[in-house]
């Protein structure tokens, strides 16, 4: 029988740190709150050790992160993208970080309308721009999004979301981007993050 997946929240540093069971009581505690770290889980035992450790102790896990890059598992000359919303479809943002120290390398402005999967997306042909810009298209990409990486690989988008004056703008740009892409067939490698090994990509937006 199918199982409902628990979600549970972990707010380490907010107005009123703790373990949450949805994600508004969550947002209450650190939407608009300087410095607020917080993170989702799908385990309530999970959750409650994460606190229960503190947030320095569980991020700890990132140390092995830099032990894979030195191995060679993860690829460190290489730059993470991912995108986030503040509803489905509503304010999106997306950005890009350089892999080995999270170190931001672009950002865009909230944009209205469109989903999150075509945000990754839109991300993750904005990864490649960067790479191409700066001479490094034999470089790595990172995206989370396997929905995102199908679409790079199509070089389209295939969206049914309605068109709209508030979203004009951003058509004319992803028509763009898509455009360019097909005609120059970069060489970047995107390559799909192990959140589960890993931790969640660097270019995260902590809002889950």
């Amino acid at each position: 029988m199918w199982k409902k997946l628990v979600k549970r929240y972990v707010v380490w540093t907010g107005r009123k740190p703790g373990v949450y069971s949805s994600w508004w009581a969550c947002q209450k505690q650190v939407m608009g709150f300087h410095g607020a770290r917080f993170k989702s889980f799908t385990s309530q035992a999970d959750a409650e050790q994460a606190f229960k450790v503190g947030y320095v102790e569980w991020s700890s896990t990132k140390l092995l992160v830099q032990e894979r890059m030195r191995q060679g598992i993860i690829k460190k000359d290489s730059i993470c993208v991912d995108a986030a919303c503040s509803s489905n479809p509503w304010l999106l943002e997306r950005r890009g970080v350089r892999t080995s120290d999270g170190k931001e390398l672009f950002r865009s402005s909230a944009y209205k309308m469109w989903t999150v999967n075509i945000w990754e997306y839109i991300a993750l042909l904005r990864g490649i721009k960067y790479l191409l810009d700066e001479g490094k298209e034999k470089r790595h990409i990172y995206s989370d999004s396997r929905t995102a990486m199908t679409r790079v690989k199509n070089g389209a988008h295939n969206s049914q979301l309605q068109r709209t004056s508030e979203n004009a703008l951003l058509k004319k740009t992803l028509d763009a981007r898509e455009k360019r892409y097909r005609d120059l067939k970069p060489t970047s490698y995107v390559l799909k993050r192990d959140t589960k090994n890993w931790g969640e990509i660097p270019a995260d937006f902590w809002r889950k």
